[in-house]
């Protein structure tokens, strides 16, 4: 007979649950369509209410903690569980849960886009790309593109270099000294995901944002919050900084 699993893990658990944020209105949260995560987690725990739940990421604040509690809580109600008991692999900063490698570099590099908000990678973007890769050995960056347009990059800037779309990168450890994020992330926290795909382990790393004058000072000003400080270019200054 086939045993039941010890235990669920979840890798990535904000992206694969994504529960309202924390400012919310119950309108919206009672609106949100629940992803097949939390319905397969469910399942589970119905059939086996001995199931270990174990929730991984670098970003796990307190409306994706109270989700899963209430996911694990609602799939079993006649058997009373404690709340998730939150494990940091390192003490977090003041201000958040989870910090930027130490050894990492934040490197803004504005560009004019006269394409921005076309939903595309624009040719000015592109340009502005090569530019950015020739300051470094491609074989050893990592280019992350914010919304659609991965498979243009990719088309462009030929085999040599990994692309991926911001989607796709979470969980990945690739062996690569430099993240190029073409576009401005959606969010600090999402920022800290592409970032963190180097200065692993204790090496350094630098991540570099390309993105135009508007959505440069939008990454800058998580300077703050994310407690790093970003160094600002123009992108034909980019070689004189690194």
């Amino acid at each position: 007979p086939k045993m039941p699993p010890a235990a669920v893990v979840l890798d990535e658990c904000d992206a694969l649950l994504r529960p309202p944020g924390k400012y919310a209105s119950a309108a919206i949260s009672s609106k949100k369509r629940e992803r097949p995560a939390a319905k397969v987690l469910r399942r589970l725990l119905q059939k086996d209410s001995d199931i270990q739940v174990v929730a991984a990421s670098a970003t796990v604040g307190r409306p994706l903690k109270r989700a899963i509690d209430a996911l694990v809580r609602e799939a079993v109600p006649a058997k009373p569980r404690e709340a998730m008991t939150v494990v940091r692999a390192a003490a977090p900063s003041a201000k958040r849960a989870v910090s930027a490698p130490s050894r990492l570099r934040h490197v803004v590099a504005r560009f004019w886009d006269r394409g921005a908000g076309a939903g595309d990678v624009s040719d000015e973007a592109l340009e502005a790309l090569s530019d950015c890769l020739a300051c470094f050995d491609a074989t050893r960056c990592l280019v992350v593109v914010a919304g659609e347009g991965a498979a243009r990059v990719r088309s462009v800037v030929g085999d040599d270099v990994l692309v991926l779309a911001s989607n796709d990168v979470r969980g990945l450890d690739p062996d690569v000294d430099v993240v190029v994020s073409l576009g401005r992330p959606r969010s600090c926290d999402e920022y800290l995901h592409v970032a963190g795909r180097t200065a692993r382990n204790g090496a350094g790393g630098v991540c570099v944002t390309l993105c135009d004058f508007k959505d440069a000072k939008a990454v800058e000003s998580w300077s703050e919050m994310l407690e790093v400080r970003f160094e600002s270019v123009d992108v034909e200054e980019l070689g004189g900084v690194l």
